[in-house]
């Protein structure tokens, strides 16, 4: 009888043991399925805001083409915003001869606006913090600027200064 019992017992902790198997299994499963979850949560975050920030970003865009190219004076201010690896707007057009004000603000993160061509320099600024720079725009031509804190121009941070 004692053997029985042995058998009953070792037949008892096996199938104990497969049904802990069995349930850390399912456990490791869940907790994928919860951070896989997660991911996808951040990630349509991150997309819907990123989305949003680029249609507004070619709307402004396209309000500063129209403001530059009928109403654009010496003496008029251009309003250029920067974010997580952007300019708003991201094509600046000017006509030769022109002394050129840039009021750079940023909306998140620590950026700069820069054009070496003329050598055009804000400081550093952090979010919500306004630079301003001017600068005679005395060649014709495309010029780049770009923010040059960290990777952020390899990163898109970019436009292009059209001189006319």
């Amino acid at each position: 009888m004692e053997e029985q019992d042995l058998k009953e017992q070792i037949a008892e902790e096996k199938s104990q043991n497969e049904n802990k198997s069995k349930f850390s299994g399912f456990a490791v499963f869940l907790a994928l399925a919860v951070v896989l979850v997660g991911a996808l949560f951040l990630f349509n975050k991150y997309k819907a805001k990123s989305g949003a920030s680029f249609s507004s970003q070619e709307t402004r865009l396209e309000e500063n083409r129209q403001t530059s190219s009928e109403t654009q004076t010496p003496s008029n201010m251009i309003e250029v915003e920067g974010g997580m690896y952007y300019f708003n707007p991201d094509v600046i057009k000017v006509k030769k001869g022109e002394t050129v004000k840039i009021s750079f603000r940023s909306v998140d993160g620590v950026h700069d606006f820069v054009i070496d061509e003329f050598d055009a320099r804000t400081e550093i600024i952090r979010e919500g913090q306004t630079a301003e720079v001017s600068f005679v725009a005395d060649k014709t031509g495309e010029f780049e600027y770009y923010c040059s804190v960290g990777n952020h121009r390899a990163l898109g941070m970019k436009g292009t200064l059209v001189v006319e």
